[in-house]
């Protein structure tokens, strides 16, 4: 596997984890999804719309589009079927740019603005969209945690459950990890552990 299809593979990942988040939420009261389950934390949806937020950042700044928000806690969608639809799209926009780039690009160094960057004028474009994806993940956990003080409790998003089948990107497959997706692997015999072990 070279660099190229490493990071592919990681927007496929956040793509479906993302998805499965959203498949969760939607079972839930919106009171639970908009108000603080727990004090001193933010609510599932200030979360999910700060990723979603410092996301659209990136996609504006590496595909050289043009997005200005005050803030990385800018609240972007008061209606939740329109964050949907933006996160999907974002998703989509992400894993687009990602697969774009050539080794030479994605080995290359990406540098700031000494204006908005006073302390770091340079890093390694492969650490930049590395942190994108960890930036993802290390806010699902806290959307994971928080879904546990509701109906939906433990959510498994761990890339062990992603099932095996269609590609991640195969034409429809934007939520693989449906009950359908999960129904077609048992039909077919397999588990994500064999698929991976060559079992």
């Amino acid at each position: 596997m070279n660099f190229s299809e490493y990071v592919i593979g990681k927007a496929l990942y956040n793509r479906w984890a993302n998805e499965k988040i959203l498949e969760a939420v939607a079972t839930l009261h919106p009171a639970q999804r908009d108000e603080p389950l727990v004090p001193g934390l933010d609510s599932i949806y200030a979360v999910l719309n700060h990723v979603l937020v410092v996301d659209r950042i990136w996609v504006a700044e590496v595909g050289g589009s043009e997005f200005d928000t005050p803030t990385t806690r800018t609240l972007l969608h008061a209606d939740w079927d329109a964050y949907l639809a933006d996160r999907r799209r974002t998703d989509a926009r992400m894993l687009e740019l990602v697969s774009g780039f050539d080794e030479a690009e994605l080995t290359g160094t990406l540098y700031f603005d000494e204006e908005i960057h006073s302390d770091l004028r340079e890093w390694p474009f492969a650490s930049e969209i590395d942190h994108i994806f960890r930036h993802q993940a290390h806010h699902r956990g806290q959307v994971v945690l928080l879904l546990e003080a509701t109906p939906v409790g433990r959510l498994k998003i761990d890339g062990l459950f992603v099932p095996p089948g269609p590609r991640l990107d195969a034409p429809g497959a934007a939520v693989v990890g449906s009950a359908e997706a999960m129904a077609a692997a048992a039909a077919a015999g397999t588990t994500a552990a064999t698929a991976r072990s060559g079992a």
